[in-house]
């Protein structure tokens, strides 16, 4: 389910085979004028045995009107912190150290 309420996108996802994970994205605006990504925190519980939740920093990108879907899902996958695949802003945005003077994680300011 999709949501936009406040200025904010909000994502719940139910992981529907085993339906014992749930997930929650919550998206900032972005007060730019040329909005290409949408910062937020995306959390929920793991699909193991003891479903402890986290949470952690997400930033979804802007992909253009017309995308070639077999190329832009070729794309995804995980990546090392220093890989060269994934422009270091984007690392830089979702990093999940919490920083003085923070106390909790939040979405990346823009």
């Amino acid at each position: 389910a999709v949501f936009y309420l406040g200025d904010r996108i909000f994502i719940t996802e139910v992981e529907t085979l085993t339906n014992n994970v749930i997930h929650h994205t919550i998206l900032c605006p972005c007060y730019r004028n040329i909005v290409d990504s949408l910062s937020g925190v995306s959390m929920g519980v793991g699909s193991r045995n003891s479903h402890m939740p986290a949470a952690t920093r997400v930033e979804f990108l802007y992909l253009g009107k017309q995308i070639n879907i077999r190329e832009v899902l070729g794309g995804c996958g995980l990546f090392k912190l220093n890989t060269k695949l994934v422009d270091s802003n984007i690392i830089a945005r979702i990093n999940n150290e919490i920083n003085d003077p923070e106390y909790m994680l939040r979405a990346y300011d823009t």
